[in-house]
């Protein structure tokens, strides 16, 4: 199936599992939005679970976000068995969850990456947002420039992930060839 987006308004306790969403389109020229949690309406979306999933991200476009603002505590990434791709060409990010204002309990295991600029990105470049408690583990990156992006206010666990990931710390680029516990910021 070909999807331009998939949106979670205030679906507490939703789980999206097993599909392969293609946001890309068959030509890999379409620029889909990929699946947003929450929207303009709703002010948190909690304990969503995105299991097992393949997700094609539209060209310089998003597989996961978050819409700005939403609270976004106790969310699950976990494709498992599927990816997440770019097309490599222009500016595709994996899971961008900066645009959340709260949120904490969120976990990002079993997920590979492949062919995007931003892999994983969590908390905001400025110092407004309050992002806590979230876990990176057993995921895998090829041909990303930046593996994973950190902001501001992040309580950052990490385990299991492959050493020698480029990272961009507010606005630092560093290689870590050791497991991030908690950054510097």
């Amino acid at each position: 199936l070909e999807f331009r987006r998939v949106l979670f308004r205030s679906s507490d306790g939703t789980t999206l599992q097993e599909m392969l969403l293609d946001f890309d389109g068959a030509s890999n020229t379409r620029a889909g939005n990929g699946i947003i949690v929450g929207n303009e309406t709703s002010t948190s979306v909690n304990n969503v679970q995105l299991n097992n999933l393949e997700i094609k991200v539209g060209s310089g476009k998003t597989g996961i976000t978050s819409f700005q603002g939403v609270d976004i505590t106790g969310l699950r990434i976990n494709t498992n068995t599927g990816k997440i791709t770019g097309n490599s060409t222009t500016l595709e990010t994996g899971i961008d969850l900066s645009g959340s204002n709260t949120g904490s309990n969120i976990t990002i295991s079993n997920t590979p990456l492949e062919n995007l600029k931003f892999g994983i990105k969590v908390g905001e470049s400025t110092n407004t947002t309050t992002t806590t408690n979230v876990t990176l583990q057993s995921n895998s990156f090829v041909t990303s420039d930046y593996d994973v992006i950190v902001g501001f206010n992040v309580n950052l666990a990490t385990s299991g992930n492959p050493s020698g990931l480029n990272w961009l710390t507010n606005n630092r680029s560093e290689e870590h060839t050791s497991e991030l516990q908690s950054p510097d910021h």
